[in-house]
């Protein structure tokens, strides 16, 4: 369980997470148009769910999607991507370390 002080997360621009994230889709190795669609249609009730559970301090971190990715070569390399709440709150954090 992770949990944040109240008064940092609602300091974090989750708003812009979320673009971020919807821009960076494009460049995945993996396509999961499910995972997108939360972005594009259930924005507000992931914004909501990862807050409330960092908030409460039940926040649980999943394990990414693994893929090997083929290179020119021949041979192949791992690419992840990580579950909706993760991904928001990896992108939230380092947005907020820009500052």
């Amino acid at each position: 369980m992770l949990g944040i002080d109240k008064a940092l997360v609602d300091e974090i621009n989750f708003q812009q997470a979320i673009q971020r994230i919807k821009s960076d889709i494009k460049s995945d190795f993996i396509f999961a148009p499910h995972l997108n669609a939360i972005y594009n249609r259930a924005d507000d009730f992931l914004l909501n769910k990862v807050t409330q559970e960092l908030k409460s301090g039940t926040f649980k971190f999943n394990l990414p999607l693994l893929i090997d990715v083929p290179k020119a070569s021949g041979l192949t390399r791992p690419g992840a991507i990580l579950l909706p709440s993760d991904r928001l709150l990896y992108q939230a954090l380092a947005d907020n370390m820009e500052l």
